[in-house]
C-alpha cells in the first residue's frame, strides 16, 4: 500500500463556477502553497516522462494574482514547453489514467 499525502486536508469550500482569487500582498509568507509530489513515473507513449502526482490544497500562481487550489491527484506530463494532463479528487482515478498511459514496450 502506498503512504499517500492527504491532499485534502486543507480543503476549502468553493461554490461551483467560482473561484477563490488573492493578491500577493493578502497572503502571509505562513499561507499554504501547494505541495506536489511524485508517485510514480514512466516513460509514456516511449517518448515523454509522465508523472502521477499528489497536490496538496494551497495557493497556487495564477498570472499577477493567486488561486486557491484544492487538493488533488494528477496525471502530468510537459510537451512543446506547456504542462498537459488531468486531475482528479480520488488516488483511483488518477491510477487509472496513469496506467492507460501506454510504455514503448506496450
Amino acid at each position: 500500500m502506498l503512504n499517500l499525502p492527504d491532499v485534502h486536508a486543507l480543503d476549502r469550500e468553493i461554490p461551483p463556477g467560482k473561484v477563490l482569487l488573492a493578491e500577493y500582498s493578502q497572503i502571509g509568507d505562513d499561507d499554504p502553497r501547494p505541495i506536489e509530489t511524485v508517485i510514480d513515473e514512466k516513460l509514456g507513449w516511449g517518448r515523454t516522462p509522465v508523472r502521477l502526482v499528489a497536490r496538496t490544497a494551497g495557493w497556487a500562481i495564477a498570472g499577477s494574482m493567486l488561486r486557491w487550489d484544492n487538493g488533488r491527484f494528477g496525471v502530468y506530463w510537459e510537451m512543446d514547453g506547456a504542462r498537459h494532463g488531468s486531475g482528479y479528487i480520488d488516488f483511483i482515478d488518477a491510477e487509472k489514467h496513469f496506467n492507460r498511459i501506454p510504455t514503448k514496450d506496450a
